[in-house]
C-alpha cells in the first residue's frame, strides 16, 4: 500500500477530519457492539461505542497537542502528548478485568475483555488519523467476532470432567459402568472406588474425557443419560 495511505499525525487538524474520524469511530464501534449485544455479553452496544469514542476523543486531543511540543528543555512545563494513548491502554485494562468472571473452573468474559482492548486502539488508531488502519482493524474485527463464532462453534474440543455415581452394589457393578462410559466415546480414568457395606453401596468416582464441539453444550452431556437410567443408580454427580 502506498505511504500516503498512512499519513504521520499532523498538528494541523481540521473539523471535516475530526468529523470524519469521530464518524468512522462511531460506525466501526457500533458494528462490533451490536454483536456483542445481540448475544448478551456484559460489554453491549453502548460499553463498546464509549470504549471507542473516548480512546478516538483521547487520541484527537494528542493530535492537538501536538503544536505546545518543543519546549525550550529549561521551560518550566514539559508536555509528553504520547503519554496519554499509553495511560488510555493501561487504564483500559481495568474495564476488561472486570468483565472476566471466575466461576470454580469456569471463566467467561475473556473475549468481550479482549473485546473492549482491539475498540480502544480502534478508537487510537481513528483519533490519530490513520483511518486506513483503523477500517482494516475495524472490518478484521468484526470478522473474527461474526465470521469465526461458527467455526470456533464446530471445532471439536477435548472436554475433562469429573464423575461420581452411587449404586446398589452388585458383584458386576464396577465392570458394568465401565463398559458403559466406553460404549458412550468417554474415556475414563483415576477410578476410586468405596463400599459402604452396611446398606449395600458402592461409589464409583473417575476422570472422564471426551471430544466435543465448542458450541454451548448442555449443563451435563448426553450420553450421560444412559448412565443416569441406570439400575439401582442412587446418586450422580457430575462437574465438568
Amino acid at each position: 500500500m502506498p505511504a500516503s495511505w498512512f499519513p504521520a499525525m499532523s498538528p494541523d487538524v481540521s473539523m471535516t477530519s475530526i468529523a470524519l474520524r469521530l464518524g468512522l469511530a462511531t460506525i466501526s464501534s457500533a458494528a462490533i457492539g451490536f454483536n456483542r449485544d445481540e448475544r448478551s455479553h456484559p460489554a453491549g452496544l453502548r460499553t463498546i461505542m464509549l470504549v471507542c469514542m473516548a480512546a478516538t476523543l483521547a487520541s484527537l486531543e494528542l493530535n492537538l497537542l501536538l503544536p505546545t511540543v518543543g519546549k525550550a528543555a529549561n521551560s518550566f512545563v514539559q508536555i509528553d502528548p504520547m503519554r496519554l494513548p499509553l495511560g488510555i491502554l493501561t487504564g483500559i485494562g481495568f474495564i476488561g478485568a472486570g468483565a472476566i468472571v471466575r466461576r470454580d473452573n469456569f471463566v467467561t468474559g475473556l473475549t468481550t475483555a479482549a473485546t473492549i482492548w482491539v475498540v480502544t486502539v480502534l478508537g487510537i488508531l481513528f483519533g490519530a488519523g490513520q483511518l486506513v488502519l483503523g477500517s482494516i482493524g475495524a472490518a478484521s474485527t468484526i470478522f473474527v467476532l461474526w465470521i469465526l463464532e461458527y467455526v470456533d462453534d464446530r471445532l471439536p474440543r477435548k472436554k475433562r470432567g469429573t464423575l461420581s455415581v452411587s449404586v446398589e452394589y452388585t458383584p458386576t457393578i464396577e465392570s458394568e459402568v465401565i463398559a458403559l462410559l466406553a460404549s458412550t466415546g468417554f474415556i475414563a480414568d483415576r477410578w476410586r472406588v468405596s463400599h459402604d457395606r452396611v446398606n449395600g453401596i458402592t461409589t464409583l468416582s473417575c476422570d472422564v474425557t471426551w471430544k466435543a464441539s465448542g458450541g454451548r453444550q448442555p449443563r451435563i452431556p448426553r450420553p450421560f443419560t444412559e448412565l443416569r437410567a441406570l439400575q439401582g443408580l442412587r446418586t450422580f454427580s457430575w462437574e465438568e
